[in-house]
């Protein structure tokens, strides 16, 4: 019996403990790129706003958070618009996977 996170599993073989491993990192990355893609909106919504804003009339703090606001729709782009899927759940990937003990 292995102990992870919550779950207690019993392993038949490495292959089913590096599957498991491949789900559940598959699901942070889900989670994470669905907050990604909400704080993306709310990213993209305020450097619009600030954007269509004159320069000089802009106080230094809206100039701040608009420099923020690109930075963080860099940041949140990057993940939300990456292709990390687990590679270990393609059964073909799967099945040609050999381990030498």
């Amino acid at each position: 019996m292995i102990y992870v996170m919550q779950y207690t599993v019993s392993y038949n073989s490495l292959m089913d403990a590096y599957k498991f491993a491949s789900i559940e990192a598959h699901k942070v990355l889900l989670n994470a790129k669905i907050s990604g893609s909400y704080h993306l909106y709310t990213y993209q919504k305020t450097y619009s706003q600030l954007s269509e804003k004159d320069n000089q009339t802009k106080t230094p703090e809206e100039k701040f958070y608009q420099q923020q606001a690109e930075k963080e729709i860099f940041n949140q782009g990057r993940i939300v618009y990456s292709r990390q899927d687990s590679w270990i759940l393609n059964s073909n990937d799967a099945r040609n996977i050999h381990f030498r003990l």
